[in-house]
């Protein structure tokens, strides 16, 4: 037996070997007490919270739903089969009944103290009391119930009287088992419920690693019986509206353009005259000045003139 290792054959093999212990930290200073799991006790409570509302005239009331907490329930014996090792275990209450009490500033205002953060404890228990991320759960509890099983006896011891000493009560007692228990109020660390991904549904999906094979209880499995997932609904889209056409064809006729002749682009333009080249003046027949050298014409009432010059 290694110094200063009071633990029978049975929960060393137990709790320094094996490492099957129950172990509690206190969060605000990070100590912790650790016990040999001889449990008598596990009870783990989900427990969802309704505001059910009554309505005049509906048989059901509407229920709102609020939040689902959780509670763990945790009882375990402490035995001894020596007076150190009794020793050793009341030693070890000590420690955990100081985990009730919360942290203090040294100094406040006008002296006094002010408490820093509050008795926040984590507990774990191999897979079955331990958060997704693989640490305790964290959480609080309302009190350690000692209870000492004296069936089973208690070692004794007289101590020596000091000088100055008046109180009567010299023995001091350490039962030989006791029992402990306590209920711990779970706080969650991440987000919980369904979310949708895609096409699917999924259970928290988050980066902490939260899912169906980590919470409550870490098993690195899931269900192989479990029932196919439901898809999740298409996003519906948005339905674009067509622009209505004027003189719209009325359903059950048939349009009459293929009888119509095809319209034949029409080609090139022809060349007209320069507009930079003056048009020659035109001869009236009926002037004498437009009339040249031995040219004749006919003037009204039937008379024909020639021109000689």
């Amino acid at each position: 037996m290694a110094k200063n290792d009071f633990y029978s054959q049975g929960s060393r093999n137990q709790f320094k070997r094996r490492g099957e212990d129950l172990t509690i930290t206190h969060v605000p200073t990070g100590e912790g007490v650790k016990f040999p799991a001889f449990l008598d006790l596990f009870s783990d409570s989900f427990s969802s919270q309704w505001n059910a509302e009554d309505v005049y005239g509906r048989m059901d009331p509407i229920a709102t739903f609020m939040n689902t907490r959780r509670a763990i329930s945790v009882a375990w014996h402490v035995p001894a089969d020596s007076f150190e090792h009794a020793e050793i275990n009341v030693a070890k209450v000590n420690k955990l009944m100081s985990f009730l009490y919360p942290l203090y500033d040294a100094t406040g205002n006008g002296g006094a103290t002010v408490i820093n953060q509050g008795p926040l404890v984590r507990v774990s228990f191999g897979n079955l009391i331990k958060s997704s991320s693989g640490t305790g759960l964290l959480g609080y509890v309302n009190g350690f119930t000692f209870d000492p099983a004296l069936e089973f006896g208690m070692f004794s011891r007289r101590k020596l009287l000091r000088n100055g000493t008046k109180d009567p009560q010299i023995n001091e007692y350490y039962p030989k088992t006791f029992r402990l228990n306590f209920e711990l109020v779970v706080l969650h660390e991440h987000e919980l419920g369904y979310k949708r991904q895609g096409s699917k549904y999924v259970y928290n999906g988050t980066r902490l690693g939260v899912n169906e094979q980590t919470f409550p209880y870490r098993t690195g499995k899931a269900d192989p019986d479990a029932t196919a997932k439901r898809a999740a609904p298409k996003p519906a889209a948005k339905k674009l509206k067509k622009p209505k056409i004027k003189n719209k064809q009325p359903q059950g006729t048939k349009s009459t353009d293929e009888k119509l002749p095809k319209l034949v682009p029409p080609g090139p333009a022809r060349p007209g005259p320069d507009p930079s080249t003056p048009e020659p003046a035109r001869r009236d027949p009926n002037s004498v000045s437009a009339a040249t050298n031995g040219s004749s014409f006919t003037i009204p009432g039937g008379f024909r003139v020639r021109i000689i010059r």
